[in-house]
């Protein structure tokens, strides 16, 4: 019951409304507009999703001038600030169902960006292939890690490891929000959380993105922020230099 009050008292959020709009605070009157489908996963912008994208205005570097790439986007609010902050490039991935909707908000916010910065297309975190486009320098994910999912987990885990393959300086910037559930034929009372798949992810994650930097909460947009909801940066692991060979 506290959690939900806790939930509900969040007057940032925007999730529940038909059309909002996210003002950048650059000073210039722009906005991020959205038009959501509430109750429908990938046509609302959640409240995780809100807290990551006001945190990239905060940490820039994080996307600015680099290739990003959102999984799991839902309408693609992070990504879209991601290129409003610099990003080079932005693909926005989901399943097939919500690319049409992610498509309608890239047209609503096309002057934010510079043409041909940002696309849509479907994606599976089962596919077997990459797909045209990898190499990725920052990837987001927001909300993408369910309490009791272990399956959906390995699967992001496994598609960030190949869309990031090659890139040195490569993050994961990953907002998700604390639950609770109860599990299933397990012994009554017996619970997972969505913690414990993030330390999963970070486990799957550990041999390639070996340091994770938790942002702690007074770091996070003062207006757009709940302790229930965390902020981890994974970075890649700079590989050790083989060692010299000595000379006979």
């Amino acid at each position: 019951a506290a959690a939900r009050e806790r939930i509900d008292a969040r007057a940032w959020s925007v999730s529940a409304r038909e059309a909002a709009s996210l003002a950048l605070r650059r000073g210039d009157g722009a906005a991020i507009e959205l038009r959501q489908a509430p109750g429908q996963q990938q046509m609302a912008a959640w409240d995780c999703a809100v807290v990551l994208a006001r945190f990239l205005e905060i940490r820039p570097a994080l996307v600015a001038g680099r290739r990003v790439l959102e999984l799991g986007c839902g309408i693609g609010l992070p990504g879209m600030m991601a290129a409003a902050q610099g990003a080079a490039r932005v693909l926005l991935t989901e399943r097939a169902v919500g690319v049409p909707g992610i498509e309608r908000h890239l047209a609503l916010n096309a002057g934010l960006w510079a043409p041909g910065t940002v696309a849509a297309r479907a994606l599976e975190w089962t596919d077997a292939e990459p797909g045209p486009e990898q190499g990725f320098e920052t990837v987001l994910c927001s909300d993408l890690v369910y309490a009791g999912d272990v399956t959906t987990t390995r699967a992001l885990a496994d598609t960030i490891l190949r869309m990031t393959g090659g890139v040195a300086d490569a993050v994961v910037v990953s907002c998700f929000e604390t639950r609770h559930v109860g599990l299933y034929g397990g012994q009554k009372g017996a619970q997972s959380s969505s913690d414990e798949q993030n330390q999963l992810l970070a486990a799957l994650l550990r041999d390639e993105f070996g340091t994770v930097e938790t942002v702690p909460l007074e770091a996070l947009d003062a207006d757009c922020r709940d302790p229930g909801i965390i902020v981890h940066i994974f970075s890649r692991s700079p590989r050790p230099s083989p060692s010299p060979r000595l000379s006979k």
